[in-house]
């Protein structure tokens, strides 16, 4: 099993070139009676799966091969060259269509996952806060799962991946100056001493 996981392309290949004479032995022994033209499709799915394309389509090449030349031994009717070229032609071209379709498909599964993977660690890393949280109308305190009151930048700091800076906005800094003119004295109302 480890061996095929290291090379898969391998090991698919030798599977399937296996499997081609297999079906083809079966074939010879069974005769004319018994067809077995689809059993040769097998490998080539194998090939294509857990080898790629390349590899695929040389399986469609051998198992198309050894189909056609199964029929034209035991065929009791000789046909013309051409009608043999077009029938070869054609198992071939089928088995190389379907070949290009599980190379791809298979391309497809494997991006999937990748992709199901990289989001499914993405979506470990987000710290997320959701529903209500019970605060203080006053002092702005939020109370814990727990039950104990935080500080409102300590408790987004330990619920989320967010940090928390202070500033004063533009607002805030007109209504603190308007009140701190407020505090101060007036000049004019000042007693000199």
């Amino acid at each position: 099993m480890v061996f095929f996981r290291r090379h898969p392309a391998f090991c698919s290949i030798a599977a399937g070139l296996m499997w081609i004479f297999l079906v083809g032995f079966l074939d010879v022994q069974t005769g004319i009676q018994l067809k077995l033209g689809p059993f040769y499709l097998l490998p080539v799915l194998l090939v294509a799966w857990h080898g790629g394309l390349w590899q695929g389509v040389f399986a469609a090449l051998v198992a198309a091969s050894a189909w056609r030349g199964i029929e034209v031994i035991w065929s009791s009717n000789p046909r013309p060259g051409s009608v043999l070229f077009w029938d070869a032609f054609i198992h071939l071209l089928s088995f190389v269509a379907v070949s290009l379709f599980i190379s791809w498909a298979n391309s497809l599964v494997k991006r999937e996952r990748a992709l199901v993977h990289d989001l499914s660690a993405l979506l470990a890393d987000v710290k997320e806060l959701q529903g209500l949280l019970p605060m203080c109308a006053w002092c702005k305190k939020v109370r814990d799962d727990q039950g104990y009151w935080q500080q409102l930048e300590m408790y987004i700091k330990t619920h989320s991946k967010a940090d928390w800076t202070h500033g004063i906005c533009p607002d805030c800094v007109k209504q603190m100056m308007k009140e701190e003119d407020d505090f101060l004295p007036d000049e004019s109302t000042q007693t000199q001493i």
